[in-house]
């Protein structure tokens, strides 16, 4: 069964989208010359990138660098798609649309980021314990989201279309599935920690273990730095610079301490819960082919996108940065030979 296709979704956003800015937040490092411009969503998983213009100022980087927030991968891509900032992190499956419907999009993957760590929630005492509970449940959506291709696969795996067998309350940001499951508006939704821990441990709402090993395996949707080829043509000095401080922070994460208190830095929450929330997940900036590939040709077999773009997907993967940032291969970094 085919799903409605998300790529109609893209296009619509980015037509209508207003950039979800809570302020911007400029490297007081010193730098002269052209500022970068680089786009985050504020989560748990993608601290590194959020904090990166801080750490190039405290280095006293000679790169201006301008962060700018957003609320989802959809407001980033308008926003990087139409030149209004430089570099950015976002879902793949939001470029995957965007190669979609122009193969030619001047945007390259210059850095992994989060290799996909979403999971289902379920209402407290909602009695749904399998796939088949949810049709005809109320899902908690962000549309165009890394997590509503997530939802879509794993509904289409069991025969579920969202549109027609599924009642869909849009939310605006993930914070707010938090108050939707409190008030009894949604049965269920997919996202990431830590509103995943948060919901769990406020007591209304469930992560059920054999579901999530098989959304897991379904559709672990990977989240990477973009950058404009724009920017890569002109300052690629920059983009290293960027990239480099990037992979320093990163490391930075092994001690998991350090990397909540970074995270806590851009988004509210509580310590110890966020610590129980990346137990056990590792710092990550790997390029996976294999996993992007699978994914955007996962897309295309659903319907999410109108053709399969892994080929060209795989192209846009640029490990000059990475490999120069980590002394790393490109092969050791994710690239099939």
């Amino acid at each position: 069964m085919k799903l409605k296709k998300l790529v109609t979704a893209v296009t619509a956003i980015a037509a209508t989208a207003v950039l979800a800015l809570t302020g911007c937040s400029a490297s007081p490092g010193g730098g002269s010359g052209e500022t970068i411009k680089i786009g985050t969503v504020p989560a748990l998983y993608w601290a590194a990138w959020s904090d990166t213009a801080e750490a190039m100022a405290e280095a006293g980087s000679d790169v201006n660098v301008e962060m700018v927030p957003f609320k989802s991968s959809a407001d980033v891509f308008v926003a990087l798609r139409s030149g209004e900032i430089d570099m950015a992190s976002m879902g793949m499956n939001v470029m995957a649309a965007g190669l979609a419907e122009n193969p030619e999009l001047p945007v390259s993957m210059v850095a992994g980021l989060s290799p996909g760590r979403s999971q289902l929630l379920v209402a407290k005492d909602s009695g749904i314990d399998s796939w088949d509970d949810l049709e005809g449940a109320n899902l908690g959506v962000i549309r165009g989201s890394t997590d509503e291709l997530i939802f879509n696969i794993a509904l289409a795996k069991n025969d579920i279309d969202m549109e027609t067998d599924t009642q869909v309350t849009t939310l605006q940001a993930s914070a707010d599935l938090l108050l939707a499951f409190r008030n009894g508006d949604i049965d269920t939704a997919v996202t990431y920690q830590p509103y995943t821990a948060q919901a769990v441990s406020q007591g209304i709402a469930d992560a059920p273990e054999d579901m999530n090993a098989e959304l897991t395996e379904w559709a672990s949707v990977p989240t990477d730095i973009f950058a404009t080829d724009e920017i890569i043509e002109e300052n690629p000095e920059a983009v290293q610079a960027v990239v480099d401080a990037f992979v320093e922070k990163t490391n930075t994460f092994e001690d998991k301490d350090v990397w909540v208190e970074t995270a806590l830095k851009y988004q509210s929450g509580e310590e110890d819960l966020l610590l129980e929330a990346i137990e056990n997940d590792v710092p990550w900036y790997r390029m996976e082919q294999s996993t992007h590939a699978e994914m955007a040709a996962a897309m295309a077999e659903y319907g999410t996108v109108s053709e399969d773009v892994s080929d060209v997907l795989l192209e846009k993967m640029n490990y000059d940065f990475l490999s120069e940032a980590t002394g790393q291969s490109p092969e050791e970094l994710g690239k099939e030979e």
